[in-house]
């Protein structure tokens, strides 16, 4: 079983714990993006449940009942029987990244595999958690309405169709249930046809640069096509992942960035150029205004004119610059509460994910 959060997840995280039977059959790995000083993770996570909790070691087998966090500055990768602790390029400027363990186990383990992804800023973890769903696992999103950060949360609700949506004491439930059960096979024909490539084959090159080979650019090319976009991390040229759900893009390192990630990076440079230009293109208005007074007050009716017709093209683009600078930051779909409760309910309805799934 994989475990996923950010901001916000401590407690969620807690609370699930502190519900877990000591006899879990099953391991759990926990990726949550925290600074350097998080030292005492594993105890705060443990402190009020049965199950031990311990940082990953690299090429450590995992056992059952047991659970492991992700080392800073490490991504954290289930390979089969052990785990694997690297130093691969980071995901959403992130490392550890969610969606790098979130995929890995689903390459590795298949039907076998229970995803949670809880409370967190922005949409690491969405990604990965298709990568479960197309290869027969199980999703469980924590109830955006119950998150204190809920991006994370609605964004995976966006991706892809999953399997619960609950609080943090009804995940806990629906993990002791689901550990009991025997592991089916899931994969719907849409989600083999989703992608240019096979499923089987369709994530194990991404795990791969997680864990450190080297991307060729003829790699890069089974997976993505180049697109005139700029990698944040490095500077190098962006390529569009096929299929990818949500959008998302890697470079020729291997860095990968979502598409809304990008959006977000890009803004404040944006902007910031949009107010540079606005001013400059505002004193020149008012220069240009000067100088057809000068022009008038000398009698050059014809300068004057010329002053003044440049002047109004430039007071039009200002204004173009303005109202643009008006319109709030860019921002994904699934933002804010009425997007948040759009999302939750798409996803709750009909024969779509239950939102308090009742266990037998």
């Amino acid at each position: 079983m994989v475990i996923g959060g950010s901001a916000g997840a401590i407690e969620p995280l807690r609370s699930i714990f502190a519900r877990l039977p000591a006899d879990l059959p099953a391991a759990i790995l926990i990726v949550l993006h925290l600074g350097e000083g998080s030292k005492y993770l594993p105890g705060i996570i443990a402190d009020d449940g049965p199950i031990a909790v311990q940082w990953a070691k690299d090429k450590a087998q995992f056992k059952r009942g047991c659970g492991y966090v992700a080392a800073p500055d490490h991504h954290l990768l289930l390979i089969r029987d052990h785990m694997r602790l690297t130093r691969g390029p980071r995901e959403n400027h992130s490392r550890p990244a969610i969606d790098v363990l979130f995929r890995s186990a689903a390459v590795n383990n298949g039907p076998r595999v229970i995803g949670v992804l809880l409370s967190g800023y922005q949409n690491d973890g969405a990604a990965g958690l298709v990568a479960i769903k197309e290869r027969g696992g199980i999703a469980i999103v924590q109830d955006p309405l119950s998150a204190d950060t809920p991006d994370m949360p609605s964004h995976a609700l966006a991706a892809t169709s999953v399997d619960h949506v609950a609080n943090p004491a009804e995940i806990a439930l629906l993990i002791t249930d689901l550990v009991n059960r025997p592991a089916v096979m899931a994969m719907s024909s849409s989600n083999m046809s989703s992608s240019n490539m096979s499923p089987p084959n369709k994530y194990d090159l991404e795990v791969r640069i997680a864990e450190g080979e080297i991307l060729s650019s003829e790699g890069l090319k089974e997976i993505a096509d180049p697109a005139p976009l700029t990698c944040p991390d490095c500077g190098g040229v962006l390529s569009q992942v096929k299929g990818a759900a949500p959008l998302r893009f890697r470079c020729q390192i291997g860095h990968a960035i979502t598409a809304d990630a990008l959006l977000r990076e890009q803004e404040d440079p944006l902007r910031g150029a949009m107010r540079s230009s606005q001013r400059l293109i505002e004193e020149h208005v008012d220069l240009l205004g000067r100088m057809a007074a000068d022009a008038r007050a000398k009698n050059r009716g014809g300068m004057a004119a010329l002053f003044e017709a440049r002047r109004e093209e430039y007071h039009r683009t200002a204004q173009i610059i303005r109202r643009a600078l008006s319109v709030p930051a860019a921002t994904s779909e699934v933002e804010g509460t009425a997007e948040r409760g759009q999302a939750v309910g798409e996803a709750t309805s009909g024969a779509e994910p239950k939102r308090r799934a009742t266990l037998p």
